[in-house]
């Protein structure tokens, strides 16, 4: 069981001290041409810095971002509100959430935050990973604190069929890689995405249709012995953007069918 769930993402103590080292061979080579190029521009403030388009004062600007992530939010599907009430007007009119116990997002998708997510996963600029790992782990700890339970497993919304040929990467599967490796993080990769279409190019009404679809429980976690402990666990959804919330209510809703009592969604940005 638990071999089946960690074979993608090993954390022994010889793999987690490869991927350090790796870790570390990579970020000395970002510096070093970096340094040699004359550094790079923060997408935030213009300021001069090196590895990342993102200087030191704005990464803490935006790790202090992470102790809101209870604070005015929907409590249903956890987007930035600005008014008193506690559901936001989308989640009013038409809630698709009935199968997430809980969604939380650390920051709205609007102005440079969209250009910090487009470096990242459009860009390829991996040197974002490991600074958004750390941001996930520390939100983790604080949803753990919060509910009184420790070390929630992270089940990652699987890539579009043919992404990492394409592209030689994913976002999501890179940052689990962290998660697991450097943080010791358990990573529960039981989904499946079935659809090789962008659901960038498509609208809301066609992307709440299209997910219906779109993902499964994976093949070889389909005969899951329904008594292991796992279950009886909260497991969290991770992904990057929300915009509708169909990818992650379809995730949810097939984590549930398969046994998973509670169910709670984290990710990095949310469209208002």
């Amino acid at each position: 069981m638990k071999n089946l769930f960690f074979k993608r993402y090993p954390k022994g103590l010889v793999q987690r001290i490869f991927f350090r080292a790796s870790e570390f061979f990579h970020l000395c080579m970002r510096l070093f041409f970096t340094y040699i190029s004359g550094g790079t521009e923060c997408i935030f403030c213009d300021a001069q810095c090196f590895v990342m388009p993102l200087c030191s004062a704005c990464r803490t600007r935006l790790f202090s971002k992470i102790s809101e992530i209870f604070t005015h939010r929907c409590r249903i599907c956890g987007r930035h509100i600005v008014s008193e009430k506690d559901i936001c007007l989308s989640c009013r009119e038409n809630n698709i959430f009935g199968s997430c116990d809980g969604i939380f997002s650390v920051f709205s998708y609007r102005l440079w935050n969209k250009e910090l997510l487009f470096k990242w996963k459009i860009e390829g600029v991996r040197a974002f990973s490991p600074f958004f790992a750390r941001i996930v782990h520390n939100v983790l700890c604080y949803i753990e604190e919060k509910f009184n339970c420790r070390n929630v497993a992270i089940v990652p919304v699987p890539p579009r069929l043919g992404k990492i040929s394409e592209t030689g990467w994913d976002q999501i599967d890179e940052l689990c890689q962290f998660l697991a490796c450097k943080y010791g993080r358990k990573i529960l990769p039981v989904l499946q995405r079935i659809s090789a279409q962008q659901q960038k190019k498509l609208d809301r009404n066609s992307r709440l249709e299209k997910t219906k679809n779109a993902y499964v429980f994976a093949p070889e976690n389909v005969f899951l012995n329904r008594n292991d402990e796992i279950f009886s666990e909260p497991v969290i959804i991770l992904d990057d953007v929300m915009t509708t919330g169909a990818t992650v209510e379809k995730c949810a809703s097939l984590l549930k069918s398969a046994g998973f009592k509670k169910v709670w969604v984290l990710t990095l940005f949310s469209a208002n």
